[in-house]
């Protein structure tokens, strides 16, 4: 979990310095002949409905419980403060992926 913390802020340091033009990221693009793409989910918004999950399956008509994506579902806090907090783990492998569409929240 930390790991992927840490990720978003990385990935949202370099957001703000590409959007202020910082010729860094001129340099990083040029480095790389083919772009990865990252997806970044809001975990704040994510209510756990698994619609990204169905999307997915749908999309890639994957075979009887095998799924691309996946949704971890913890507990975070001390009872009577206790909130969900869903984790969803997606492949990141379609160029246009169906759980982005299909998030009710827009959480990602």
């Amino acid at each position: 979990m930390n790991q992927r913390r840490e990720f978003l802020k990385k990935g949202g340091l370099m957001a703000f310095l590409g959007l202020l033009g910082i010729e860094g990221g001129d340099r990083i693009a040029e480095a790389s002949e083919t772009r990865q793409w990252a997806m970044i989910i809001d975990l704040n918004r994510c209510c756990g409905c698994q619609s990204c999950v169905i999307a997915c399956k749908a999309q890639n008509k994957t075979v009887s419980h095998e799924f691309n994506t996946r949704l971890l579902a913890e507990e975070e806090g001390e009872y009577p403060e206790a909130a969900p907090l869903f984790t969803p783990i997606q492949c990141n492998q379609c160029d246009d992926p169906p759980c982005v569409r299909a998030c009710p929240e827009k959480a990602t």
